[in-house]
């Protein structure tokens, strides 16, 4: 028998099937184990060390595991925006249509529905007021502690259509001026779906501003896929920290997607960095690319103050 030709073959055959099943591995189904990246201390802390050169302070606990995760698909519900006007105005709205957007004042209060079903609602101040101009009650009311502000948003999402199935507190920030920041955020395969939530800019005298995006978070798409660590979205993200001194406060895997006029679309997985300032940067879990800086509200209603100074005078 010519031993040195079967030892080839053998080894030939062995290669092909390790190259096989490291095929299935990166293509077929993963286990909720497989592909798992553990963080360990000393990275964590290499990584605080770096971001603290570029003035940036880690004031979070870092996730040390990643999993893989597929994407998610998610669908827009149909939009009635004279019905959204009514739900957060009630009868006896002004409606109008300017462009592709629709506008609902009534008293003191002024909404905005955008294509896709974004809403965004403000407490009108003032003729010509400007976005975070001071309400009328300022200083004659007492500023909310954040038990006051958390119950005073979710009152107010209970009395305008209720938050949408799955969502939660995600988190409530100090705002300025006697004001908190609260934001409700679904839940969507054992994780937060960013994309999809409730927001709103308590004062002392309630509500002065809200924002709302509710696309459905359906299913999981395609096979989990190995997700760069939580200490690798941070180097990412650190060249867009730009400001001196800037606070991360948290470190969260989920999924994000900006809100599209669309029936259905893919959410990635993303690491989501969010900062003191109330802004989150959104680093996609796959490629390590940041998928943009958000505000916490990404619409701010500009349209009723053009709208305003177009028709002259409105609220007094």
């Amino acid at each position: 028998m010519d031993w040195a030709r079967a030892k080839s073959i053998l080894i030939v055959a062995f290669l092909g099937v390790n190259l096989l099943l490291g095929y299935r591995l990166w293509t077929g189904p993963a286990t909720a184990s497989s592909s798992l990246y553990t963080v360990g201390a000393r990275e964590v802390r290499e990584v605080a060390a770096q971001l603290r050169e570029r003035g940036v302070v880690l004031a979070a606990e870092i996730p040390r595991r990643a999993r893989p995760l597929a994407l998610l698909t998610v669908s827009n519900p149909p939009v009635e925006p004279a019905a959204v006007v009514a739900r957060f105005l009630g009868p006896g709205a002004e409606v109008v249509q300017e462009g592709d957007v629709w506008l609902g004042l009534k008293g003191q209060e002024a909404v905005v529905v955008y294509p896709g079903g974004e809403v965004f609602y403000r407490r009108l101040t003032r003729p010509g007021a400007q976005p975070g101009g001071t309400p009328p009650s300022a200083g004659k009311e007492k500023p909310p502690d954040p038990d006051r502000a958390v119950q005073a948003a979710r009152d107010f999402w209970g009395e305008r259509g209720g938050l949408p199935t799955g969502a939660d507190l995600d988190y409530h920030a100090p705002a300025g001026a006697g004001r908190y920041l609260v934001v409700f955020t679904c839940q969507a395969a054992g994780h937060r779906f960013f994309g999809g939530r409730a927001a709103a800019l308590v004062g002392p005298g309630g509500v002065e501003e809200a924002y709302g995006a509710f696309p459905l978070a359906e299913k999981p798409s395609g096979n989990p896929r190995p997700i760069l660590p939580a200490t690798e979205a941070l180097l990412r993200a650190a060249p867009l920290l730009v400001e001196k001194g800037a606070v991360v406060v948290q470190v969260e895997e989920g999924y994000y997607s900006p809100v599209y006029d669309a029936r259905e679309w893919e959410a990635v997985p993303v690491w989501r960095v969010r900062l003191g300032s109330g802004a989150s940067l959104y680093v996609n879990a796959y490629t390590g690319e940041p998928e943009g800086k958000d505000e916490p509200f990404p619409r701010n209603g500009q349209e009723i103050f053009a709208y305003l100074q177009k028709q002259g005078t409105r609220t007094k």
